[in-house]
């Protein structure tokens, strides 16, 4: 009984209290709630559209998306994180200032997608490519009107209504991609449900998001300034970031098959399924908590950061670890003999994702405004990941591609720790115990 009535005074504190400790414990619940929920509904919509549509149409998305992504990244200036990093949610000209530029930036990115869709057609021999990726750079064109409510709620942790609308929003961008599929089985499908899917979370994010300012088109100088003296170094990190993050895709478009491609993104998108977890959490939780604490001695940010990475890593790691043992009898049973081949490719990619989850500090430097040691850590990021892919493409073809990957999260954790230990952030004894556990599953899933 005590044990109960505690528990239930707890859970209490968790839904009422107003520090920061417990809105932190709310919105990495959300976060959490929503990523999972996104995740089983694309999950469960992956495994019917892949028996409705070819691999090969996975393939030319996923390319076409690469591309997308890619001039979203280029036009990068951290808009969101300025708005998070402010030290007031409620100063209109500056909230306005970032809108501004958010709509610029999506009437930009849209006609660069259209610039650029038939040189990229042509240089990838993909007609398709053409008008799949004209049509969904109107995607970043509606995103540049979203709500600057979106990010002050992210600031004050409190995401719920805008985590509902995030899984209401994909439950209909689902239901359009499954019936279009089953009566008109073509790649168009995708690339509507697409740009549908950004319209109603845009629309909804409107309505039920309540912002304290009316938006207003509005550059008010010094704001200006301010988001682009930080947000220069954003751009320069995404941009390099860019070839990190999708040099996997842009690199195996040009040597595999549409097809072929088609089944590596199966195995891609269930090996990133912790890692993007933990991002969503880092980036939702851990970046408003870091700016809160910014001004606090290194001995408590050391604590909290402790706290967050052993939660973290505990909760996402064991998912990884599975498809790191598992992923070829996953594959088997969740999908036919067109998909066999992800199979080794998840237990491959998975074994770098748990390296990857198992050493993430978060965005502890952008935090502290530092966004010119990101930006270095970012490029030498891209360097070793390229380094390592050509390598094993010249060694063992796509095998020695993918585990390139792994090779590199090794490699890039060594740079990692000398930058985090000028701040005593480097955490080697537990990074040791996350370690010690990969390497033993591992192990043991050889030998079965």
């Amino acid at each position: 009984m005590l044990l109960a009535s505690r528990g239930t005074m707890f859970l209490q504190r968790i839904k009422h209290s107003d520090s920061m400790k417990f809105r932190g414990i709310r919105s990495a619940g959300w976060t959490v709630v929503g990523y999972g929920s996104s995740q089983l509904i694309r999950l469960a919509s992956n495994l019917i559209l892949t028996r409705l549509l070819a691999p090969e149409m996975f393939g030319l998305m996923a390319l076409a998306q690469v591309f997308i992504t890619g001039t979203m990244m280029f036009s990068d200036i951290g808009i969101k994180t300025s708005i998070i990093r402010h030290k007031s949610t409620a100063d209109s000209d500056f909230l306005n200032t970032a809108w501004t530029i958010q709509i610029i930036r999506g009437v930009l990115i849209f006609l660069i997608c259209l610039l650029l869709a038939y040189p990229i057609s042509l240089a990838y021999n993909e007609p398709d490519i053409f008008p799949v990726l004209a049509t969904l750079g109107l995607s970043a064109l509606i995103q540049g009107f979203q709500t600057t409510a979106y990010a002050t709620a992210e600031k004050n942790l409190t995401i719920g209504k805008q985590t509902i609308i995030q899984i209401s929003t994909q439950i209909f961008a689902v239901s359009i991609m499954i019936c279009w599929s089953y009566y008109h089985p073509s790649i168009w499908a995708l690339v509507f449900g697409s740009v549908l899917a950004t319209l109603v979370n845009v629309t909804l994010n409107h309505i039920f998001l309540k912002s304290a300012h009316t938006h207003a088109i509005r550059i008010e100088t010094t704001h200006l300034k301010e988001i682009i003296r930080f947000g220069k170094w954003i751009f320069v990190s995404s941009l390099i970031g860019f070839f990190a993050n999708q040099m996997d895709k842009l690199f195996l478009g040009k040597v595999l098959t549409m097809s072929e491609l088609g089944v590596y993104v199966i195995a891609f998108t269930l090996a990133q399924l912790s890692e993007s977890i933990s991002s969503n959490i880092s980036n939702k939780v851990m970046m408003p908590i870091y700016s809160k604490v910014q001004d606090e001695s290194i001995e408590k940010v050391r604590s909290h950061t402790f706290k967050m990475r052993l939660i973290l890593g505990s909760s996402c790691l064991p998912i990884t670890l599975i498809f790191v043992v598992f992923g070829k009898e996953i594959i088997n049973f969740l999908y036919d003999e067109r998909y066999i081949n992800a199979g080794w490719m998840l237990e491959a990619l998975a074994l770098g994702v748990a390296i990857r989850v198992a050493t993430k500090v978060g965005p502890f430097l952008l935090s502290r405004g530092d966004s010119r040691t990101f930006t270095t850590l970012v490029a030498l990021k891209t360097v070793i990941v390229f380094s390592c892919m050509l390598g094993g493409w010249h060694l063992f073809g796509v095998p020695g591609v993918i585990y390139g990957t792994v090779v590199a999260g090794i490699v890039n954790y060594f740079f990692e720790v000398a930058v985090y230990r000028r701040h005593n952030l480097w955490l080697w004894k537990l990074d040791l115990s996350f370690f010690t556990v990969i390497a033993l599953v591992f192990g043991l899933s050889r030998m079965i």
